[in-house]
């Protein structure tokens, strides 16, 4: 029988923690106690549930005070039902895999096979600091993560057993006696980042996803098995939803509604400290001291406006209109308002990611402000009294250098032994110009790195150490339009008189050729830009399209003429480390990158108008077209009339429009014919006197 014909299993959240399953002040109809879960255990067993989900959390509060042990919990519901299979969760770090063995296999044997496994790769920092734990990296948490299931299951069936990981070893360990369930005990897995999916399709037999629409969860599936199946592996699919039952609909939804209402984002906040991840993919950035602000709370919106200094507009375009409502009850409460705070005029950064971001914005709040005070003058008033700065700002990140970690590394723990010592220093080996380490440099780091490993201690001086493996382009700062004085305080932030200078490098220069290589490298099967970037063709068709854009700028722009190599260079180095930026993200949207005075088009434009190259420029937006066609199921009718009208809005001559529009037209349709599959393998050469051709 194939997964697919399998029945469905279904399995329940024990409730082994206080406080219920959602973050809410709405009454709890759970209970904690061991009583009451056993009764629910039973019931549970007694309606045909097979697995029953035990959680794991070390720290009291963020709204579950009080918690249970998971794998001692779970036996202890294994005693009093005979039939229910209960799912442990256990997080690596806490638990080392000798112990975790042991005790699984200890609990399968008392329970006649009926223990399983949730490895839970961790989402907390500030458990892991309170218990004094590792708290590695993201995409490391699943490395770790990883080999503890490998461990595992070569304790289980293994006489013996030897393995030597980044995180465990072992050597010749031989457990009795072993699992009764064969080959081994159940592993499940949860998460929803590329990490944690990769790891599934390597060693987990269950994969626990996140509540989505059909057609989502779908295609993770199919991800998943794909990637299984090419590590020869299978891997079965969960799917975790909250089911509010009632007698009518009308009732359950009012439920709901209220468990929005009474959301608990004191529990929330008194995290403190935040894991930001970039949609589904891994990338985690730590913020401090962060507060969450409800949007669809009216209370707690006008109080960030009232009690603000500056506010950061950062929304996708078709988002401003409904925003610029909640922005203008806000601004109207400043102004009727009779704090201090609201005396200062309240600075916005309007970080849109678009050329006259700040015009789409102003028109909009106006509109929402005239319909709300039904007065001009007080619309205007309000609108002159506060700064609204259009910005550019360059999202990539680049990795910090060998050399600037080493430096960054002997830095630290020369601070760590002035701790620990009351001595000078010794003279430390003088760090070369050159990026790669010398082998004393290479010692020398692994003897910090033991150093500061030995001495960590929770709440010790070394806690406060944050190693920065990452940092933001010194030569992409955030530029901002001067008028602000609170902006002139701010780090990297570059004042400039004309804003649109700079967005409209941006716009062709960085986020044109970014959505070009974005479409090329997905079409060739690459998940991320800097993965792509180590295909030579990308490489170099990345270099060509920034040189047909640079020479496009200077011609538009000469007072930057200078700069544009410096920032193209930059991009380029940045394109090389960005392995966490996903092609997926930047190749998103691709009509809209098309149209006639966008990212690509644009720069065609400006090319030919100034008999310039733009042979890579056309290759790039033909790939976009394709993208369309081929990832988002446009039909290529409508991608073809797309582009017919964008071309039409050109300022260019007639012949130079029909000329275009026959290159770019034959150039989709090349891409989806016989000889033209394969993207890689296109020879295009255009002329302004001749037809395009194609090998």
């Amino acid at each position: 029988m194939t997964q697919l014909q399998q029945p469905i299993k279904f399995a329940y959240w024990v409730p082994n923690v206080s406080g219920g399953l959602v973050v809410s002040n709405i009454e709890q109809r759970t209970d904690w106690s061991y009583d009451y879960n056993v009764r629910l255990a039973q019931a549970a067993e007694n309606n045909g549930f097979e697995y029953a989900l035990t959680q794991i959390r070390f720290t009291a509060g963020y709204g579950a005070e009080n918690q249970h042990e998971s794998v001692s919990f779970s036996h202890a519901l294994l005693a009093k039902t005979e039939k229910l299979k209960v799912i442990a969760a256990i997080l690596p770090g806490p638990w080392k895999p000798a112990l975790a063995a042991k005790q699984l296999a200890t609990i399968d044997y008392l329970t006649q096979g009926r223990i399983a496994i949730n490895v839970v790769s961790g989402w907390f920092r500030g458990e892991f600091d309170a218990i004094g734990e590792e708290w590695p990296e993201h995409d490391e948490r699943y490395v770790r993560s990883e080999e503890f299931i490998r461990t595992l299951k070569g304790i289980w069936t293994t006489d013996n057993y030897s393995f030597n990981g980044k995180y465990y070893q072992f050597q010749n360990y031989t457990l009795k006696p072993k699992p009764l369930q064969k080959p081994y005990i159940e592993v499940f897995q949860g998460g929803s980042s590329r990490a944690a999916r990769d790891m599934a399709s390597r060693v987990s037999d269950w994969y626990f996803t996140n509540g989505n629409t059909v057609e989502e969860i779908q295609k993770q599936v199919e991800d998943i098995r794909a990637k299984a199946k090419a590590n020869n592996h299978q891997v079965k699919i969960g799917v975790n939803a909250f089911i509010i039952a009632r007698d009518t609909e009308e009732e359950a939804k009012a439920v709901l509604q209220e468990i929005i209402d009474k959301a608990n984002t004191e529990a929330v906040n008194a995290f403190g400290t935040y894991s930001i991840r970039y949609g589904q993919f891994s990338y985690d950035e730590r913020i401090e001291n962060m507060t969450i602000v409800d949007s669809e709370n009216e209370q707690q919106m006008l109080e960030m406006y009232t009690h603000s200094s500056l506010i950061a507009l950062c929304l996708p375009e078709q988002a401003i209109e409904v925003e610029a409502k909640i922005i203008a009850k806000g601004l109207y409460a400043r102004f009727n308002s009779s704090l201090e705070t609201c005396i200062e005029p309240l600075t916005f950064l309007i970080i849109l990611n678009k050329v006259g971001a700040k015009y789409l914005v102003m028109k909009h709040l106006r509109e929402a402000l005239l319909e709300l005070t039904n007065d001009e003058d007080v619309t205007e008033h309000i609108l002159k009294e506060h700064y609204f700065c259009d910005t550019v700002v360059n999202r990539m990140v680049s990795k910090l250098s060998n050399q600037n970690l080493y430096r960054q590394l002997r830095i630290k723990h020369n601070f760590l032994e002035q701790h620990l010592e009351d001595v000078e220093y010794e003279e430390q080996i003088e760090i070369e110009d050159c990026n790669k380490l010398t082998q004393d440099q290479q010692n020398q780091a692994s003897l910090y790195v033991d150093n500061m490993r030995r001495n960590f201690q929770p709440g010790h001086i070394l806690q406060s150490m944050d190693l920065i493996l990452f940092h933001s382009e010194t030569d992409m700062p955030i530029y901002v339009e001067k008028g602000s004085p609170l902006l002139e305080k701010l780090r990297q932030v570059v004042l400039v008189n004309q804003i649109t200078d700079i967005q409209l490098i941006k716009n062709r220069l960085w986020n044109g050729v970014h959505a070009m290589l974005a479409w090329y490298a997905s079409l060739l099967g690459y998940d991320s830009i800097g993965v792509a970037m180590g295909d030579h063709s990308v490489k170099v068709f990345a270099e060509n399209l920034i040189r047909e854009v640079k020479q496009g700028l200077a011609i538009v722009l000469p007072n930057y003429a200078k700069d544009l190599d410096r920032m193209a260079q930059s991009f380029l180095d940045s394109c090389e480390y960005a392995f966490k930026d996903p092609c997926q993200r930047v190749a998103r949207d691709p009509l809209r990158k098309l149209t006639h005075n966008e990212r690509v088009i644009a720069s065609i434009e400006v090319n030919i108008n100034y008999d310039l190259p733009y042979k890579n420029l056309l290759k790039g937006a033909a790939l976009g077209y394709a993208y369309a066609i081929q990832f988002l199921e446009i039909e290529e009718t409508d991608a073809i009339k797309h582009l017919h009208e964008q071309v039409k809005k050109l300022d260019m001559s007639s012949a130079q429009k029909a000329q275009l529009e026959v290159e770019l037209t034959q150039l989709v349709q090349y891409l989806f014919s016989e000889q033209g599959k394969q993207p890689l393998n296109m020879n295009i050469t255009n002329s302004k006197n001749a037809p395009t051709q194609y090998a």
